[in-house]
């Protein structure tokens, strides 16, 4: 389904990823870190059901509509 350079995040935000990186490794506030970690695996999570609920949707949307069109040549 995917190719691999799917995979490949583009140059804005593999900068993004970086700059994102450098805070991390400048940081030495364990608590700021555990919340950054708590709030980014959240957003993950939501994001994730996110996708997962826009591909069912799109599923049905696809399955819905074969069905249909097999319908109408079946009768015709």
């Amino acid at each position: 389904m995917f190719k691999p350079e799917d995979y490949e995040l583009p140059l804005e935000k593999v900068l993004t990823l970086r700059v994102i990186n450098d805070d991390i490794e400048s940081c030495s506030d364990i608590k700021v870190l555990k919340n950054s970690l708590k709030d980014t695996t959240r957003l993950l999570m939501t994001y994730q059901h996110l996708l997962g609920t826009v591909l069912k949707d799109q599923i049905l949307s696809n399955l819905t509509r074969m069905i249909e069109e097999e319908t109408a040549e079946e009768s015709s």
